[in-house]
């Protein structure tokens, strides 16, 4: 496709207003074409943002979640529980 007929493509999907979205003006300005973005790119330097951005909240979450397990254990209590075992051995175990 030749670069006139690309701005051309382009110009039909914009409402064009005023002299500079005409034709004339964007052969001037991109004489050689419209780069297409790399999309591939641009999904891997924001996954890499994310996950930069995540490394960085992560020692915070440590603190905290260290912090709120500390505070769960600091007044432990010993508890006595009753507990009652009945063993049901067949009879031919027992020897008798």
């Amino acid at each position: 496709m030749s670069i006139a007929r690309h701005h051309a493509e382009w110009l039909s999907l914009v409402p064009v207003s005023g002299p500079f979205l005409r034709l004339p003006v964007l052969m001037e300005a991109f004489n050689s074409g419209f780069e297409p973005p790399d999309l591939e790119q641009e999904c891997f330097e924001r996954n890499k943002d994310a996950m930069r951005a995540r490394a960085k909240e992560i020692p915070d979450e440590i603190e905290q979640e260290t912090e709120a397990i500390r505070a769960r254990l600091a007044d432990t209590r010993v508890r006595m529980f009753p507990v009652a075992v009945t063993f049901l051995v067949p009879e031919n175990m027992t020897g008798g």
